[in-house]
């Protein structure tokens, strides 16, 4: 019988048909300050300017602080009292109000019914400001530029008065801020937002009315002083408490977003256009008991906005753009833990290219962050020497910084954002199957043909990033689509850079191939490829002629079009391709690396039909002896002798097509994996 065998990873494989996996978000409960008290006004914030965000802090009680980010992991903070004397500082925010390049901050206070600006005097000194004494219980303070002069103003939120307050920045240090009340309608007003809404390039002002239970717009008129048109765009929705103007839907018109704490509502109202009457509202959560403040962010990286929020009743939760329209969402609950959360908001916390979020509880009296855990795609972006690069993110799901991870880095052609997003989504069960972490760089000009990458240090620093921002396990570490065309992985010395454990080809080009041009450079260990493909003649040639620290490489095949980039035949031949390195590694010496563990020998029968394959697994890199006997007439035939190469070896039930009908025993045999037989039958 002819010796024809196939190698396949079996999970893996069978991962490949399965649907793709939808990415996962979890969330790790750090503290930032406990205790506060009565942590109230919070912003995520780059106070320092050194490139992450830090956390701006107001007590309900008495203090305004800011917490700088250290870094480090665990990620450690800094406490800095910007104010510790400032009762009842319920709202804060950043803004360089005299444009000297330094970053101010504002607050506001409840008990003194003021807003404070803190002009930043360097070196931590902080020159306390009065912007305003009339502001009776100032709630929530916004900062724009209403009026185009390049200043960033101040809009209030002051419940006594039922008022929205602008007030206007002069420009100089000693000018006085000009006081404009825009409405003392806004029954118990609580919040107050900014934005073009109907495109005339006129600010707008959004203001939500607790007591008078309402979300009003005031449409800006122009003029000096501005006169401002109210329209009601909700009436009847209980104890409105805060508003977000933000273009939820991405279709280039400012939304707003409204939480009604005693409504239990968190809803979305959508601009249709330049017409105030003709806003079409969207419920994202209905059930959300005391809703009460959350903003708008991209929490899971997929492109669209998603919406962070808390509810005084113990809960911060994330709602997921289920359809990217913002008209279907899924809750996803962050933490039930904290006594009473007021405010919730989100970014990049630890450089990690993912989205965390803050919190702050009122009567629990803390502020805590929580870590983002993705698993599955993101579209993020990476930069490096050489530019700015989008790339895809696998993480299995669970993924924890205490555990090791495999990395594959699959190189464009297979793994380019643009060519092939398709083998991208299907490489998330790899991740989970494989315990890997896959990042999908998408270098700029990569899918052009013949790119080949100029500078090593180009896919260097992305295997530094990864090894520095996760837990890999530098002894595992893979390039993915590399050498096509025929090409050496990169051009240049590699000068032992790359702590690679092994390199794919997928579909080579050897039209031109030079072995000479392969000297010095990284060299694949395996090849896919098509031997059908009739873009690919001569393919096993140019595996014959390839050769890697004294070993031959590896052709796998597959009976297919591979210039086509079929999904599911890319991903069988990638897992066979890993499973031939990591086999070949084993088998001199890498087992000590890379323990699999010592199993018995086991026989499966796999698929239907005249696809119907055997399955075999046993202790890697032992000799076998793989029969077939015929039962009725005791014949039999040899499928394979040689070493067991990864874990688990497959081949047709029939490879030559000769054998007639009736029942047969495959046996298996092996010095640690002893005796292993099962029955089939072949009917024709």
């Amino acid at each position: 019988m002819k010796n024809l065998v196939k190698w396949m990873y079996l999970t893996g494989v069978q991962a490949f048909i399965a649907m793709p996996v939808v990415s996962q978000t979890t969330f790790e409960t750090h503290e930032v300050a406990k205790p506060f008290t009565r942590s109230a006004g919070l912003a995520l914030t780059d106070v320092d300017r050194d490139g992450d965000p830090d956390i701006l802090a107001g007590s309900g009680t008495a203090g305004f602080y800011w917490y700088e980010n250290q870094g480090g992991k665990p990620l450690k903070w800094a406490t800095h009292a910007v104010d510790a004397g400032l009762m009842g500082c319920l709202s804060v925010t950043i803004s360089d109000i005299d444009k000297d390049g330094k970053p101010d901050l504002l607050a506001t206070s409840w008990d003194d019914n003021s807003v404070f600006w803190y002009r930043n005097l360097g070196n931590q000194v902080w020159d306390k400001r009065l912007i305003s004494s009339q502001c009776g219980n100032a709630h929530e303070l916004f900062i724009h530029d209403m009026d185009g002069d390049g200043f960033d103003d101040v809009l209030v939120a002051a419940v006594t008065d039922n008022e929205i307050l602008l007030y206007h920045n002069p420009g100089t240090l000693t000018a006085a801020w000009r006081r404009q009340q825009v409405s003392n309608s806004c029954g118990g007003s609580r919040s107050v937002a900014a934005g073009d809404l109907d495109g005339d390039h006129k600010e707008d002002i959004v203001g939500a009315a607790f007591s008078g239970n309402k979300i009003t717009i005031w449409r800006n008129l122009g003029g000096n002083p501005v006169q401002w048109e109210p329209y009601d765009l909700v009436t009847g929705y209980n104890g409105a408490h805060r508003v977000q103007v933000v273009d939820l839907n991405q279709d280039g018109k400012l939304d707003v977003i409204g939480w009604g704490y005693l409504q239990g509502a968190l809803r979305w109202w959508e601009n249709t256009g330049p017409d105030f009457s003709k806003w079409v509202m969207h419920p994202i959560d209905n059930l959300l008991n005391t809703s009460c403040v959350g903003e708008a962010r991209d929490i899971d990286l997929d492109g669209d906005l998603d919406v962070v929020s808390t509810s005084y009743a113990n809960l911060v939760a994330w709602y997921e753009n289920d359809n990217g329209k913002a008209t279907t969402w899924k809750k996803h609950t962050i933490d039930t833990g904290m006594a009473q959360p007021w405010m919730a908001f989100a970014g990049d916390i630890d450089g990690d290219l993912d989205i965390d979020v803050i919190a702050g509880g009122d009567s629990g009296n803390e502020i805590r962050w929580y870590e983002n855990h993705p698993s599955g795609r993101m579209d993020t972006y990476l930069n490096y020497s050489g530019g700015k690069m989008s790339t895809g993110l696998f993480l299995p799901e669970g993924y924890v910084e205490s555990s090791t991870y495999e990395l594959l880095i699959a190189l464009p052609g297979p793994g380019d954002a643009k060519l092939n997003s398709s083998f991208r989504d299907h490489f998330i069960p790899v991740s989970e199957s494989r315990n890997s972490i896959i990042l999908t760089p998408d270098f700029p000009k990569a899918s052009q043909p013949g790119f080949q990458f100029s500078n090593p240090l180009q896919i260097n620093e992305i295997i530094n990033y990864a090894r520095t921002r996760f837990s890999v396990d530098s002894a595992r570490i893979y390039l993915l689509g590399a050498a096509c065309q025929g090409k050496p992985v990169l051009q240049g010395t590699l000068a032992g850079l790359f702590p690679v454990k092994g390199a794919i080809a997928i579909n080579p080009e050897i039209q031109s191939f030079n072995p000479g041009e392969w000297t010095g450079q990284l060299k694949p260990l395996a090849i896919a490829c098509s031997l059908s493909d009739p873009l690919y003649p001569n393919v096993e040639t140019f595996a014959d002629r390839l050769w890697q620290d004294g070993k031959k490489i590896k052709l796998i095949s597959f009976d297919g079009p591979g210039s086509d980039y079929m999904t599911d035949d890319l991903a069988d031949l990638t897992i066979r391709c890993l499973n031939y390195i990591d086999s070949a590694n084993l088998l001199t010496g890498m087992k000590a690396v890379n323990p699999l563990p010592v199993n018995r020998s086991e026989i499966k029968m796999i698929g239907t039909g005249t696809s119907r394959r055997i399955s075999i697994s046993a202790v890697p890199g032992e000799q076998l002896n793989v029969s077939l006997i015929d039962i009725s007439g005791r014949n039999s035939d040899t499928i394979y002798q040689g070493p067991m190469i990864g874990m688990a070896m497959e081949f047709p039930v029939e490879p030559s097509g000769s054998l007639r009908s009736g029942m047969y025993l495959i046996r298996v045999s092996g010095s640690e994996s002893g005796l292993s037989t099962a029955k089939i039958i072949i009917n024709k």
